[in-house]
């Protein structure tokens, strides 16, 4: 089993993974855990904002893609949304990172994770 999402944009193959440092670099900037993120914009039935998700992705390339700036990772984006891919596109990446990452399994549905992460808060 892989332990990271491979996806490619243009001719470069990305292989990405939070390490446990990556998060807890996202917990100290924003305040929580990454899924605690993801769980309160889906319960609100919103997509997580833009540079969340980009920090998120610039977090979990350190591991394969070491010292790639975040300037780089938005770049990435912009050359995936030059090839036809939306930002949807970049929060299927997202949850497969965090699939990767080990914050959920790929057969839990977005309830099943936040009714385990609420109970992991107790």
């Amino acid at each position: 089993m892989k332990n990271y999402h491979e996806f490619t944009v243009g001719k470069t193959e990305y292989k990405a993974r939070l390490s446990a440092g990556a998060c807890v670099a996202l917990e100290k900037q924003y305040g929580t855990s990454p899924i605690n993120m993801f769980a309160v914009s889906l319960a609100k039935e919103e997509m997580p904002s833009l540079g969340f998700m980009l920090d998120v992705l610039h977090g979990a390339l350190q591991k394969y893609h070491n010292r790639i700036s975040l300037e780089k990772v938005y770049d990435i984006y912009d050359d995936m949304i030059d090839e036809g891919m939306l930002i949807t596109d970049l929060f299927n990446i997202i949850m497969k990172v965090m699939m990767a990452s080990g914050y959920f399994k790929e057969t839990q549905t977005s309830e099943e994770a936040q009714s385990e992460q609420s109970e992991q808060g107790k």
